[in-house]
């Protein structure tokens, strides 16, 4: 599955109202520039990018209040997303949504505190299902 890109006019507005540039893909770390870095508070931050679009509307889509405005509409294709209002907003919910994100990936490296247990000698592949 091919994504598509994000509308320019959408990103050119939160651009916009954030005072922040729109690059489609952060550039790997390096110490070039100090000004883009995660090590960099959000605060003095000067772009953003797809992923931190994707990691605001996990937090957007998680957020008790927004679910609540969501209620009627939630068995249609579109649910509301406000835009960010500041920059200390967007980054604090860039950080929250990542951390929903990540939490989601089967991969997730963020938490190795397992409930789980296997207490049974064996390679715990599921052979046969059972209810």
């Amino acid at each position: 599955m091919e994504l598509k890109p994000i509308p320019t006019e959408i990103t050119n507005k939160i651009a916009k109202q954030l005072g922040l540039t729109f690059v489609p893909e952060k550039e790997a770390e390096g110490n070039v520039c100090m000004a883009n870095s995660n090590e960099v508070r959000p605060e003095f931050r000067e772009i953003f990018s797809t992923i931190d679009l994707l990691d605001y509307i996990y937090a957007a889509l998680h957020s008790p209040t927004n679910q609540e405005k969501n209620k009627e509409i939630a068995n249609s294709d579109y649910i509301k997303i406000s835009f960010p209002k500041d920059t200390k907003t967007f980054w604090e919910s860039v950080a929250l949504g990542s951390k929903v994100r990540q939490k989601h990936l089967v991969d997730n490296p963020i938490d190795e505190n397992y409930f789980t247990e296997f207490t049974v000698d064996g390679a715990y592949i599921v052979v046969k299902q059972s209810f």
